[in-house]
């Protein structure tokens, strides 16, 4: 067996160290959502948003140029929970959050795009791949962040409020409400986990080299196998030994349930599908946001997770996946009404 270097040993145990952390942070956030969740996200906006404007430089941009993504952006986050009555009534009265529907303020995207615009006739150095780089990447990083907190949220939208039960600890405080998110974060853990030591084994085919030099299509689909297997496990587990489904609708929703037996008889069809386009937004996530490090020349997006870059390098392929998967999730549950939702 190889022998490791000290730097590298030194590098795994601040990674994992940091990893840990992170974890203990981040996983009652996902767990119990409510204000915590929202709190944690909004601490992450904040530096996500850093290293979208710092990654050219930190002196790249004006100082009103940094104000103004910070403002938009998180208005096009968080607006919609002081905009929808019923939201803005939930947030305020205590920790039940609900999320109806997938919300990205079209007003803030238009406005920080014609600001951008404006700002490019302004300074002369602020030029048009400057308005296309900002504008792209924080519509993108804040559907993500959105998307996290829509999976999370969206699971209590269908419970009865007037029904004791429903709002017991019994599934909107405890990790049942949140198996939809988790459901979506492992298949993305597994995926990378998955590419990575088949890619090491077993890797000769580079999937594409400019991008990403070290991804093979064997670890791709390494990745996708593995992937698969564990989220249908997930599914059916949740399922058939603690009868919680992934999503857990009714009334008027067109579907009864997200889960392997569904009255509506598609649950474990969808379940499949998700299984399907998760490792495959994985990869394209990843790529995605390793395309803009490359076109900038540099190897990480911050520096604030010592061993791990920065917040957007670890959450690139989560944005992408959760993004894709919120609006699946939302066609999915409303009957496919696309022009509605």
């Amino acid at each position: 067996m190889k022998k490791l270097s000290k730097n590298t040993e030194h590098s795994m145990i601040v990674r994992i160290i940091t990893g840990l952390v992170l974890g203990l942070v981040l996983g009652p956030a996902g767990i119990f959502g409510g204000w915590y969740l929202l709190a944690v996200s909004f601490v992450l906006v904040f530096f996500a948003a850093y290293e979208i404007l710092a990654l050219p430089g930190k002196k790249h941009y004006s100082k009103f140029i940094w104000v103004w993504t910070y403002v938009w952006m998180y208005a096009m986050i968080y607006w919609t929970f002081f905009k929808e009555d019923n939201i803005r009534n939930e947030l305020f009265a205590g920790n039940f959050f609900s999320l109806y529907k997938i919300y990205i303020s079209i007003f803030s995207l238009i406005i920080y795009l014609i600001g951008l615009f404006c700002f490019s006739f302004l300074y002369e150095t602020f030029r048009l791949d400057d308005v296309f780089y900002l504008f792209t990447m924080v519509f993108l990083v804040s559907l993500g962040f959105y998307s996290i907190m829509y999976l999370r949220y969206y699971p209590t939208a269908f419970l009865d409020k007037t029904d004791p039960a429903d709002i017991t600890l019994t599934y909107n405080w405890s990790i049942s409400s949140s198996m939809l998110l988790w459901f979506c974060l492992f298949g993305v853990w597994c995926s990378d986990i998955g590419a990575y030591f088949v890619g090491v084994l077993f890797g000769k085919h580079p999937m594409n080299p400019r991008v990403s030099p070290h991804k093979t299509w064997e670890g791709f689909f390494g990745g996708v196998v593995l992937s698969m297997i564990f989220t249908l496990s997930f599914s059916a587990i949740s399922w058939y030994c603690f009868k919680t489904p992934l999503i857990k609708t009714g009334g008027e929703a067109p579907l009864d349930g997200l889960s392997f037996e569904s009255q509506s008889g598609w649950g474990w069809g969808y379940i499949l599908l998700l299984s399907i386009i998760i490792p495959i937004m994985d990869n394209i996530g990843g790529f995605i946001f390793s395309a803009v490090k490359r076109h900038f020349n540099v190897k990480d997006w911050g520096f604030i997770l010592p061993g791990h870059g920065g917040i957007i390098d670890r959450f690139d392929s989560i944005f992408v996946t959760c993004s894709v998967v919120a609006i699946l999730i939302s066609f999915i549950t409303n009957g496919w009404t696309f022009l509605q939702h």
